[in-house]
């Protein structure tokens, strides 16, 4: 990573451990943290799917930052006229501070500090890229834990993946 700034240079390292993907087996690439997500994918090392994500390698992001997530859905199962069918469910938890999170958990889930959103997705490829952005603007800095399942309706199997990251003033 190079700052443009200063022109310091830093190095991130990390293990990557490579799953296997087969064809018969519903699975989830793990969940990218971005700095921005945008239309239109070019020619460079951003681009994905027809998208441009900015990844974001400190996993640190700043109080009023959007927090953009990106993963892919490997292996979807087609119906009878070709259409894929599934759910993707999202869950927030809060880490060690009592945020935004915590109080909306708190408040429908009797005093646990986590939020779950799920949607009903239909599409016709049996690969599919997804995105969304986080708005965690009102939460109080510490870690947060952001979980992805997707669950394909048509052959009932389900993949997870979740990804951590630092909300700070």
């Amino acid at each position: 990573v190079e700052n443009r700034l200063n022109g310091r240079v830093g190095y991130y390292r990390n293990h990557l451990t490579v799953e296997p993907y087969p064809a018969d087996s519903l699975k989830l690439s793990d969940v990218e943290l971005a700095w921005s997500i945008t239309e239109g994918g070019g020619d460079d090392r951003f681009s994905k799917s027809g998208l441009r994500v900015v990844p974001m390698p400190t996993r640190l992001y700043i109080k009023k930052q959007p927090v953009w997530i990106y993963y892919e859905i490997y292996s979807l199962r087609r119906d009878a006229s070709g259409r894929t069918n599934y759910t993707v469910d999202y869950m927030i938890r809060s880490g060690s501070a009592p945020g935004l999170v915590s109080r909306i958990a708190r408040a429908f889930q009797g005093g646990e500090q986590q939020v779950s959103v799920a949607q009903e997705q239909l599409g016709a490829r049996e690969v599919e890229a997804n995105r969304m952005e986080l708005d965690l603007s009102a939460s109080a800095p510490g870690e947060i834990v952001v979980s992805v399942t997707v669950k394909d309706l048509i052959s009932g199997q389900t993949a997870s993946k979740e990804a951590k990251f630092l909300v700070k003033e």
